[in-house]
């Protein structure tokens, strides 16, 4: 009699175990790097609604991937700026006390069909047909520490020059006169190298590669050296550290009237501006604007687009400014879940940025103008009229005790990477990225254009609605 009881219950403990290792089995690359766990579970059960196309369905473009080379090794930063694009299939890593030239293959024949699998699934990320790595300059004193920003420029007939400056504010030029050959390297010493606390460090050239531009955190100073010769042209002394520079207009001209030849710096909650033009008979003279966002959160990276400058840091929301007034133009309030880290614009449209958090989230939005939904630049946007972006998430108009007009979060996309972002980099003149995260694998965005860039808000939308009425 015990026996007959305890047999249907072995029976019915062997079938849950068979269903467990069914389920165990199943294929849940939906629930990957991008995606939810709603979506695995949909793909685990069957979607319950019809599919859609293919386009339509995506959500964010796809990114391709690669683990980065053995030799190579991006340091952890939590100002990442040891990355630098310098086309859509070249840039330059800083790897320790060593910089480094990545070059990217996207297409090969062997890869067609990894690439039209990964579509068809939906899935955020295809693999690099090929990653090479070359070796452009090592550190030429073993006590500058590891290399902390990285730059290039590449001027007639395929010279390519490449600045590193390092933990201690030491700055070493690299230059190849052809696009083949070696690298010849050449360390500037002079004043500011040593002379202080170490920590990070940023360097930027100016458009015809004849000066370059070097923060130290540390030592709260900005130095401005000459290319040719390796001299000292200015010293200008900040307020707080800088935890980023940019050089207004370099490489575009015509693109930023107002502000070219001006070097922006972010230091703890400001932005300061600094034109070299004014007179040096006091340390602080060539400062000749100050932009106070936000007085609650320090600011971690200052950018420039076509006519617009912008900044973001421990609030998590985007500021906009007008380069002619000063005056504020557009914001978005918390577009990351961390604090934002990086920022650029797109090429095509300004309205449109690329920011990255301290974690593995990668946002691309469109900000809103300080008075309302944001319609500028409207005739100078390729292929066709301005579109607005929905609102993901509203601010209701107020933002701690004070009101703000505009600012709310209109998502174009967004992607999430296998590890936090710890060094990134969009082409100035097309919307291509590379992005490195801590588990070394390198991120890479082929240029895309203006009209799919909004295909993907809209589907991104269609799918939310599509979500809440199955949940209704």
């Amino acid at each position: 009699t015990s026996r007959s009881a305890v047999f249907p219950f072995a029976i019915l403990r062997a079938v849950l175990a068979l269903l467990a290792l069914w389920v165990l089995h199943q294929p849940l690359g939906a629930c990957g790097e991008g995606h939810s766990f709603r979506d695995s579970q949909q793909t685990l059960w069957g979607s319950q609604r019809d599919r859609m196309d293919d386009a339509e369905a995506r959500t964010s473009p796809l990114f391709y991937k690669a683990a980065l080379p053995k030799p190579v090794r991006v340091t952890p930063s939590f100002l990442g700026a040891g990355l630098f694009a310098l086309s859509e299939d070249d840039c330059f890593v800083a790897s320790g006390r060593e910089v480094w030239r990545l070059s990217a293959q996207r297409h090969a024949s062997c890869d067609v069909s990894a690439v039209r699998e990964a579509l068809a699934a939906g899935a955020p990320t295809a693999p690099l047909a090929g990653l090479s790595a070359q070796l452009v300059c090592a550190a030429a004193d073993p006590c500058g520490g590891d290399v902390m920003g990285v730059t290039a420029y590449q001027g007639e007939g395929g010279m390519v020059m490449v600045a590193a400056v390092d933990a201690t504010g030491g700055l070493s030029l690299s230059s190849r006169p052809s696009g083949q050959g070696t690298w010849n390297t050449r360390r500037i010493e002079g004043p500011g190298f040593r002379d202080g606390e170490s920590g990070w460090g940023g360097v930027a050239l100016d458009g015809d590669g004849r000066q370059v531009a070097v923060a130290r955190q540390g030592q709260r100073s900005l130095g401005v050296y000459d290319v040719a010769t390796g001299s000292l042209v200015r010293t200008l002394h900040t307020s707080y550290g800088p935890n980023s520079m940019s050089w207004l207009g370099a490489g575009g001209e015509g693109l930023l009237p107002g502000a070219e030849g001006l070097i922006a710096v972010a230091e703890h909650k400001c932005v300061s501006l600094w034109d070299l033009r004014v007179g040096s008979t006091a340390p602080r003279s060539a400062c000749v604007q100050r932009l106070i966002p936000t007085a609650t959160a320090p600011i971690y990276s200052v950018n420039w687009g076509r006519g617009v400058i912008g900044c973001c840091g421990g609030d998590r929301s985007v500021y906009v400014y007008d380069p002619k007034r000063w005056t504020i133009r557009g914001r978005a309030m918390g577009v990351t879940k961390s604090q934002a880290m990086s920022l650029s614009f797109s090429a095509v449209d300004p309205r449109i940025y690329f920011v990255h958090g301290a974690d593995t989230q990668l946002v691309c939005g469109q900000w809103d103008d300080a008075g309302g939904p944001s319609l500028v630049d409207t005739q100078q946007v390729k292929g066709g009229d301005a579109q607005l972006v929905p609102v993901s998430v509203s601010t209701g108009g107020h933002k701690g005790t004070h009101i703000v007009t505009g600012g709310s979060f209109r998502k174009v996309f967004e992607f999430r990477s296998v590890g936090r972002w710890i060094a990134s980099h969009k082409l100035r003149h097309t919307d291509s990225f590379f992005g490195v995260c801590d588990q070394q694998a390198l991120y890479h965005l082929p240029q895309t254009d203006l009209p799919d860039l909004l295909a993907y808000s809209a589907a991104s939308s269609k799918r939310k609605r599509e979500e809440e009425e199955l949940d209704d």
